[in-house]
């Protein structure tokens, strides 16, 4: 918390409030301004307090008004803070309008087996991952001290899903006809199988000569070469791409690029299509592994194994073919 302080400029009493942002007091009188000073001083400490309260008692409803009406979120579609209210509406049916502070993993594992029982697990692990997301938001703004531990439902392992090279060359052309900055981020994406979270965050300040620096996946860093056709153009300073959420990126690429097309593709199968493209052009497996940030070489094993799947399709269309 910022120590306010008392101070002279001309003979005239100011208060600095905030790093520099003070108020004129208007007197030269010492006790006066001493006087003004504590006062202000008393204020900001029962509105402080009085922060800290609302803070400790945050219920579920009030915290999914407070999450929803976040101005860093406008941007977010209707549908997805829809929602994250209702993940955590759901959340607050079992275990009560309780302060968020009180959610334990005690709570969350209470959800979870109350609502396996009316859902999929697929289903229930995405409820999750909004909870988790919406108290993680929580700790950044300081409502809560810790999250506590969400563990999803295993799910079986399904294959990626690449886009084929037609399909790739009608997206980028309907990227670059309809939104030049999505252009960018689709081209960015295929040259460096980055995360949708990767590239939200990405910076030109993370860029060191070519290599450039991404958080990924549980906030680890990764560095990676930076190919010239990933990133054309450069800058000194500044996020290197205008989008701040994912679900934005995900929703404009499905909703204005792929849907109009009649492809059926996700933003994340870009990122699928980029590993295949590197193990078919000849880059290693474990390499691949690094560029892609994969903690498990089986996870990098299934594209190799989708691109193996691929060449016998098209090698299968060779069965009729005699040059006898």
């Amino acid at each position: 918390m910022f120590q306010m302080r008392l101070f002279q400029r001309n003979g005239w009493f100011h208060v600095e409030y905030a790093r520099n942002r003070s108020k004129a007091l208007r007197t030269k009188d010492p006790k006066k301004a001493n006087a003004i000073f504590k006062e202000m001083e008393a204020e900001r400490l029962r509105g402080r307090l009085l922060l800290l309260d609302r803070k400790e008692r945050l219920s579920l409803s009030e915290f999914a008004d407070v999450y929803t009406s976040d101005p860093d979120r406008s941007e977010l579609s209707e549908s997805t803070l829809k929602n994250d209210v209702l993940a955590i509406t759901a959340l607050k049916d079992v275990a009560g309008d309780i302060p968020i502070r009180l959610i334990t993993k005690d709570t969350i594992k209470e959800f979870k087996a109350h609502s396996l029982g009316r859902m999929k697990k697929v289903s229930v692990n995405t409820y999750l991952a909004r909870i988790k997301a919406g108290l993680e938001w929580a700790k950044a703004e300081g409502y809560l001290d810790r999250v506590p531990p969400i563990k999803k439902y295993k799910m079986g392992r399904s294959l990626p899903r690449p886009i084929s090279q037609d399909d790739i060359k009608r997206i980028l052309g309907q990227a670059k006809a309809k939104d030049i900055e999505m252009y960018r981020v689709i081209n960015f994406a295929l040259f460096t199988g980055c995360r949708r979270s990767e590239i939200v965050r990405a910076r030109y300040e993370h860029i060191n000569g070519d290599t450039l620096t991404v958080v990924g996946k549980g906030n680890k860093e990764r560095a990676f070469y930076l190919l010239p056709q990933a990133l054309p153009d450069r800058k000194d300073i500044g996020k290197i791409f205008k989008f701040s959420h994912v679900s934005t990126l995900s929703n404009y690429f499905r909703d204005k690029i792929v849907k109009p097309l009649g492809v059926t593709a996700r933003f994340h199968d870009l990122r699928h299509t980029a590993a295949t493209t590197m193990l078919a052009n000849g880059i290693d497996l474990e390499m691949v592994q690094k560029i892609l940030g994969h903690t498990d070489i089986r996870t990098t094993q299934l594209y190799a194994d989708v691109l193996q799947e691929n060449i016998e399709k098209q090698m299968s269309r060779m069965k009729s073919v005699s040059f006898e």
